[in-house]
C-alpha cells in the first residue's frame, strides 16, 4: 500500500528514562498480561534520548507499505502509516510533557525532513490527531510549521494561500506642468491674442465686461 501518514509518538515513559527496543518489542508482542500479545511492534523507529535513531520494523521503500512491515502504530491505518516513537513524553507523575532532548528533536527534525522529500505526499500528523490521547505530547502542526515541513504534508493544515498575480499600476497621464488660465479669462479669447492675457487678468466680473466691451469696440 502506498504511505499516506507519517505518525508521531511518544513512549509515555518519564522524563530522563531511556527506552530500548528491545523493551518495545517486550510492551507489544509478548502474550498477556506480560504485552498486548499483538504480532507487530507499533512503530517502524526509535529514538532514544541521545538521538539516536533505532529501527524496530525494518521497511524497504518508505512510500510503500508491504504486507509484512505493518506496524500497530493506530488502529484503522496502519496499512498505510508509518510510525515513529521518541522515548519520554510524560513527566515523574506521569503527566503529558513534551520531554524530548535537544537531540532526539534534531533527530525527528532530520527523519521527517527526509521522509517528506522521499514521500512527497505524506502527510505527518501526531498520535492525538487520530486518537483521544496526549501522545505525542506536543502540538505536532505547529512544530511541523516551525521547522519547515510544507502545509500540504502537515496533517490538518489548511493549505497555504496562492501568491496573487500582482499587476502593476497604469502610469497616470503626464501633468501639464504649465500655468493654467487666468481666472475669469476665456481660454478662446486668450489663446486669440496673448496681449489680452494682461486686460483680463485679476479683473472682477463687472470689470472684466467692461473691458471686453472697450477691446470689442476697438476692433470695429
Amino acid at each position: 500500500m502506498k504511505t499516506k501518514y507519517l505518525i508521531i509518538h511518544c513512549t509515555a515513559t518519564p522524563e530522563g528514562r531511556d527506552v530500548t527496543g528491545k523493551e518495545i518489542r517486550a510492551w507489544h508482542t509478548s502474550p498477556p498480561p506480560a504485552g498486548r500479545g499483538w504480532k507487530q511492534v507499533g512503530y517502524s523507529k526509535l529514538i532514544r534520548l541521545d538521538g539516536t535513531i533505532e529501527t524496530l520494523a525494518s521497511y524497504k521503500n518508505p512510500g510503500i507499505i508491504e504486507s509484512n512491515e505493518v506496524t500497530n502504530g493506530v488502529a484503522g491505518i496502519n496499512s498505510v502509516s508509518r510510525h515513529i516513537v521518541y522515548a519520554g513524553g510524560v513527566d515523574a507523575k506521569m503527566n503529558p510533557k513534551d520531554t524530548r532532548t535537544s537531540a532526539q528533536i534534531e533527530s525527528l527534525k532530520r527523519f521527517v525532513l527526509d521522509f517528506v522529500k522521499q514521500v512527497p505526499d505524506v502527510s505527518v500528523a501526531g498520535h492525538n490527531q487520530f486518537d483521544n490521547k496526549a501522545c505525542p505530547s506536543f502540538d505536532a502542526g505547529k512544530w511541523l510549521r516551525e521547522i519547515g515541513v510544507p502545509s500540504k504534508n502537515i496533517y490538518g493544515a489548511k493549505p497555504e494561500p496562492e501568491l496573487s498575480t500582482i499587476v502593476e499600476p497604469e502610469h497616470s497621464p503626464e501633468v501639464d506642468e504649465r500655468d493654467p488660465e487666468p481666472e475669469n479669462v476665456p481660454a478662446a479669447i486668450a489663446d486669440e491674442n496673448p496681449d489680452n492675457r494682461a486686460l483680463f487678468e485679476n479683473r472682477s466680473p463687472l470689470a472684466f465686461f467692461i473691458d471686453l466691451f472697450k477691446s470689442l469696440f476697438k476692433t470695429i
